[in-house]
């Protein structure tokens, strides 16, 4: 994986932080819509849907992300199936 540049550009720092995640990832986990999963992390839906499309696309930064959001995906819907047997 390509190297993180840990120079700081100006302006607002990121909300993409290992708590914002762990959030967001658990309230997805629990079958949350992601609106209501971002505004108990803390982001704006517009922000969430931008870390997906990035980590969608490969950006280093953002796979993360992606990757632990999808993984939540599939295991709320595998607890709601099991809930519905």
């Amino acid at each position: 994986m390509p190297e993180v540049s840990l120079i700081r550009k100006p302006g607002r720092p990121t909300k993409l932080v290992q708590a914002t995640r762990d959030r967001l990832v658990q309230a997805i986990s629990a079958g949350n819509y992601y609106v209501a999963a971002c505004q108990f992390a803390g982001i704006s839906y517009d922000q969430f849907r931008e870390w997906m499309r990035r980590g969608e696309a490969g950006e280093p930064r953002y796979i993360q992300v992606y990757q632990e959001v999808k993984k939540a995906e599939a295991n709320a819907e595998v607890a709601m199936v099991a809930q519905w047997r």
